[in-house]
C-alpha cells in the first residue's frame, strides 16, 4: 500500500518536473524553477525513502537513514544557495557578454548601407535584452530609406534576440560625434 502511494507520487512528480523544466527553457521563469526545485526535492526525498527502506531490509546499517537524509538535505541548500544566485542575477541590470555585444554589432554592420555602427548599449533584466545602438548610413539617403533600413536591421537583431527591446539610432556617415565602440567598416557604401 505505501509503496504504491510513493509510486504515485513519484510517477505525479516526475512528470510535472518534467513539464516545469519545458516551461523553463521556453520562459526562463524563475518562480517557476522555484516550484521546479520542490518538486525536484519531493522526487528526490521519495526515491530516496525507497532506497533507504530497500537497501536497509537488505543490509543491516543502522546510519544509512541519517546518511540519506544528510545527503538529501545538503542537495536541497545547494540547489536552493544556487536558485538564489540565478535570482539575483536576473534581477540585477547587467550587460550582454562581449561575444553577444559582438554578435549584434555584426548584424547591424552587415547590412550593405550601414556604414558604421556605435555606441551600443546592451543590459538585461529578467528575460528581457535591451539593445540600443547606432548605426551610419548615407547622409544622402532619404528619410524614409534610411527609416527602412533601420527596419530591416532591427528585424535582423529580434530575429537573433526574439525577447528583446530594440533601439536603433540612424546617423548620417560622416558626422563627428564622440564614439564610444566599433570603428567604421571597411568598403562599407
Amino acid at each position: 500500500m505505501i509503496f504504491d502511494a510513493l509510486t504515485f507520487a513519484i510517477s505525479f512528480a516526475i512528470a510535472l518536473v518534467l513539464y516545469q523544466r519545458h516551461v523553463v527553457r521556453r520562459t526562463g521563469s524563475i518562480a517557476i524553477t522555484a516550484d521546479e526545485l520542490h518538486y525536484r526535492s519531493d522526487l528526490v526525498l521519495n526515491t530516496s525513502v525507497i532506497a533507504a527502506l530497500l537497501l536497509g531490509s537488505v543490509l543491516d546499517f543502522p546510519l544509512l537513514d541519517p546518511l540519506f537524509g544528510a545527503a538529501i538535505g545538503i542537495w536541497i541548500v545547494y540547489s536552493a544557495v544556487r536558485l538564489a544566485r540565478l535570482s539575483l542575477f536576473q534581477l540585477m541590470d547587467h550587460e550582454l557578454p562581449d561575444e553577444e555585444r559582438e554578435k549584434i554589432r555584426a548584424i547591424a554592420q552587415s547590412h550593405p548601407d550601414v556604414a558604421a555602427a556605435h555606441d551600443l548599449r546592451t543590459r538585461v533584466a529578467g528575460p528581457t535584452a535591451f539593445i540600443q545602438i547606432h548605426i551610419e548610413m548615407d547622409g544622402g539617403l532619404s528619410l524614409i530609406r534610411a527609416h527602412e533600413i533601420s527596419d530591416e536591421v532591427e528585424a535582423e537583431l529580434r530575429a537573433a534576440y526574439p525577447h528583446a527591446e530594440v533601439m536603433i539610432h540612424q546617423d548620417p556617415e560622416g558626422i563627428e560625434e564622440p564614439r564610444t565602440n566599433f570603428p567604421r567598416r571597411v568598403g562599407a557604401r
